[in-house]
């Protein structure tokens, strides 16, 4: 998919890291429970990578990390990872019956649009959970809602 970021040359994001210190239940979640595919494997030293194709080419690469994964302050710079969806409630019943804990169930929610002249509503429905590793994950659902 070709960006329009003239200053990047093309642009967009490439991947999201998610250190991992269990990457084979990490990829078994994110393949067999989220349905992404696997595109890459290395192992460049101790460590272990994987990326991992969301469904539109975006990356999310697992990096396996034996240190201790403390858990980041809400002061922290990473918030969460965002999954965009069109099955929000079948894909959170795959994540509840894999077992991770919700943190925000599956709600509707009407965002502002103030970058829109005149600004506008958007309806979304939003879910929130805890990922295989302490990671936050939110699924967002724009179209249907």
């Amino acid at each position: 998919m070709a960006g329009n970021n003239t200053i990047l040359g093309g642009g967009g994001l490439h991947h999201v890291a998610v250190r991992t210190d269990n990457l084979h239940k990490s990829v078994d979640f994110y393949t067999q429970v989220l349905g992404m595919n696997v595109v890459t494997a290395w192992e460049p030293d101790e460590r272990s990578f994987v990326h991992l194709d969301a469904g539109d080419g975006s990356i999310v690469e697992l990096m396996q990390d034996d240190k201790p994964i403390e858990m980041p302050s809400e002061r922290g710079v990473h918030w969460h990872l965002a999954l965009r969806t069109t099955r929000i409630e079948a894909v959170m019943a795959r994540v509840e019956e894999a077992g991770m804990e919700v943190t925000v169930p599956v709600k509707a929610v009407t965002l502002t649009n103030t970058a829109a002249d005149p600004p506008g509503a958007m309806p979304v429905k939003v879910a929130f959970f805890i990922g295989p590793s302490g990671e936050v994950v939110e699924l967002f659902q724009t179209e249907p809602v």
